[in-house]
């Protein structure tokens, strides 16, 4: 982890397949986030595909914040 000097914010590098796939099990069935209402349960099917996406997905969105 590297600590920005001018901030408080950490650089702590690009999200993992695994960090997601963790995640995404950790989420309670049920639940439904974002405008698009998509649910656990949508994403708790999960194929070593759809966790590579979401994976480069996350990444984009990281750095465009």
């Amino acid at each position: 982890m590297k600590r920005r000097q001018n901030d408080r914010e950490f650089d702590i590098g690009p999200f993992r397949p695994t960090e997601v796939k963790n995640a995404i099990k950790e989420t309670k069935n049920g639940k439904a986030a974002g405008l698009y209402n998509v649910v656990a349960e949508l994403l708790k099917t999960d194929s070593n595909e759809r966790t590579k996406e979401l994976t480069k997905l996350f990444n984009k969105a990281k750095i465009a914040f």
